[in-house]
């Protein structure tokens, strides 16, 4: 030890007299005196001694080498010593900083992003917390202001971290984010290899979706091309780290699929193709490469969203509820129509992500306290859970979670979906994306209703799943209507193209009604053996929600809120928020008096959905009001005072 201190000495002197050579040459000589004296060589890549004295001499030697190494631009060097400095001291700040800066030198700015955010930034909130932070704080912005620059990120909120989370990380929050707060803002990461239609394919499996990406590299990994090399670098970091990341069963089904379609190869080769196409699959969002982004992990109840911005080539990452410190951020991976299917049917789409979800909100469908899953017992005939389960035809996989049979939790005789339900739910589900090629609203009308009574047909709960994506096309379509609508209102007022045949009645409500209080479990609805039916007349006791004063329109778009409000972000409705707005504004001023909204549901309805559409679309709302609200002698008219003094509280 003494001899390794004395040439440590020495090689401090010439790095600092200049003589960079000479240090390196010192720091290499005291480390092969420890490391063949004392301490065997060790190249597991498992954490080595940190609390011998010895160990700690080591990571100061190894950290100084890096810093010499540095000076020389020779990054590679630098780097790899200092990640043998944080083997012997995983704690050695400096050895993270100088990692992290050789790192992004030698082109590798992803891996010394996450190595920032998982390694060195708990390291500086640690110390700041001890030495009052600002050295750690301009110690972080030497390092990330060129980083970030580098991975296009802007806006990165300095108290988020990367922490463990199962078999890999997840970003995790260190102070309360509140809705609509930016986490970070990501520039996507440009290649050829991106596939911009992956999420809008039906039917994809990891195997071929990784089979897509692997044609695409494979042609450039051939030829060696400059974008396969920057690719290489650049992706280093993102998950999976190695083939060994993915599950054996996965890897061998992948590779196993993979093979044929490719020219033979060496096996080197071939691991090689497979981890860039896996990378490439599990980092491809939106338009294409989202690196950062993709830190994040998924849950059906997302408290942050992906924002693509109106150009399509960067994307925010958004809080959409309260985040509490200490809580991990995470995101959906499904679309918009997957995530409001039912829990068999979402967790078959995540199984291609090499996960089976047990989000809260996955538990819960599952174990019967949300309707959405309940359909009407075969026995008894009343509602039980009976979750959908995948057949797992694309997957290869049964659903470990579900059961095909479970017993009624009212008369405990087995329920199942029938071979013939289950093809029903399939028509109606590949019959969705109809809605969207509806020439008229009228054909829209038409669509709806149909469909609707083939939901019904299938006996399943008014609350279930089915309804609420049925509702989700139907809102998806008439929204553009109702703001062009709102266009004209601005203009002329009431008699404003549509604005009078959006409110038309069409049937919807004669078709369907929300049970009574405590209709879920106890009624026996459709009883062929007793003539008891459902009482299409009864609706839950919220007055908000009676669809004979709402119309049909208006109804369908507050009924779908409520079906989607227990488990979708507020703010990413935002949409069905200012839809329902409007269709309040054209309802309150309908020229005919025995057809107008009162003014007690207007406000109720104002209230609850307009905090979510902001100052600027309540302001443009309340300008509208003013300028073609019925007169003031009408019954039941609110006056501009009365819903400005509304606004002013949402």
């Amino acid at each position: 030890m003494q001899l390794a201190e004395e040439l440590k000495q020495k090689g401090n002197a010439c790095f600092a007299s200049g003589d960079v050579d000479g240090a390196v040459a010192a720091y290499q000589h005291a480390i092969n005196c420890l490391t063949n004296d004392a301490i065997p060589d060790d190249r597991s890549g498992e954490q080595l001694d940190t609390t011998s004295e010895v160990g700690r001499m080591l990571a100061v030697l190894y950290s100084n080498l890096s810093n010499a190494y540095l000076s020389q631009h020779d990054y590679t060097g630098s780097w790899e010593t200092a990640e043998e400095a944080t083997r012997y001291d995983p704690i050695f700040v400096k050895a993270w900083v100088r990692y992290i800066h050789a790192r992004r030198l030698d082109g590798y700015p992803f891996e010394a992003f996450v190595a920032l955010l998982r390694h060195l930034r708990p390291l500086l909130r640690r110390e700041a917390a001890t030495s009052g932070g600002k050295t750690s704080e301009d110690v972080e912005a030497s390092l990330s202001l060129p980083l970030y620059e580098v991975l296009g990120l802007s806006g990165v909120l300095p108290h988020i971290e990367l922490h463990d989370f199962e078999n890999g990380i997840g970003i995790v929050a260190l102070q309360p984010i509140k809705p609509n707060e930016v986490i970070l803002v990501e520039k996507r990461f440009e290649t050829s290899f991106a596939e911009v239609q992956l999420n809008f394919r039906k039917n994809l499996t990891t195997t071929r979706i990784v089979s897509s990406f692997a044609q695409k590299v494979f042609a450039h990994q051939q030829r060696c091309s400059e974008e396969w090399k920057r690719f290489k670098k650049e992706f280093k970091g993102c998950w999976p780290r190695s083939p060994e990341d993915v599950p054996d069963d996965v890897r061998r089904e992948i590779s196993g699929t993979l093979r044929p379609e490719l020219p033979p190869m060496e096996d080197r080769d071939f691991e090689e193709l497979f981890l860039a196409s896996t990378m490439c699959r599990y980092n491809c969002f939106h338009t294409g490469f989202f690196r950062a982004c993709a830190l994040a992990n998924h849950s059906c109840m997302a408290n942050a969203a992906m924002k693509l911005n109106s150009r399509g080539d960067s994307v925010t990452l958004i809080a959409v509820r309260p985040i509490a410190a200490g809580e991990f951020i995470n995101v959906k991976y499904l679309s918009d129509a997957q995530f409001l299917m039912g829990v068999g049917k979402r967790r078959e789409y995540l199984r291609s992500w090499l996960f089976w979800c047990d989000c809260s909100r996955c538990l819960s469908d599952r174990n019967g306290s949300s309707v959405s899953e309940h359909v009407q017992c075969g026995h008894c005939y009343r509602y039980t859970c009976v979750p959908l389960r995948g057949d797992g035809a694309e997957s290869k996989e049964v659903d470990p979670l579900l059961s095909q049979v479970v017993p009624c939790s009212h008369c405990g005789l087995d329920c199942s979906w029938s071979p013939e339900s289950c093809d029903g739910v399939e028509r109606i589900i590949d019959s969705l994306k109809e809605a969207t090629s509806c020439p008229s609203y009228y054909e829209l009308q038409k669509w709806f209703l149909v469909n609707v009574r083939k939901v019904k047909e299938l006996r399943v709960h008014p609350e279930h799943w089915l309804y609420r994506m049925l509702l989700y096309y139907f809102c998806f379509v008439v929204t553009p209507y109702i703001d062009d609508a709102f266009v004209g209102y601005q203009r002329v007022g009431w008699g404003a193209p549509n604005v009078g045949m959006l409110l038309l009645n069409f049937g919807f409500c004669s078709e369907y009604s929300l049970p009574s209080e405590g209709d879920c479990g106890t009624v026996r609805c459709n009883d062929p053996n007793t003539g008891n039916v459902t009482n299409n007349g009864s609706h839950d006791t919220d007055s908000i929600m009676d669809g004979k004063v709402l119309g049909d329109t208006l109804y369908i778009l507050c009924l779908l809120w409520r079906l989607i409000e227990p488990f979708y972000p507020p703010y990413e409705g935002w949409a069905v928020h200012r839809a329902i707005c409007y269709m309040v504004l054209f309802a309150h001023t309908h020229p005919k008096g025995e057809m107008v909204l009162p003014g007690s549901l207007t406000l109720q309805l104002l209230s609850k959905h307009g905090k979510y559409i902001g100052r600027n679309e309540l302001s443009t709302w309340v300008a509208a009001y003013s300028r073609h609200k019925l007169p003031d002698s009408q019954k039941g008219i609110l006056s501009v005072r009365q819903i400005k003094k509304a606004v002013e509280k949402v």
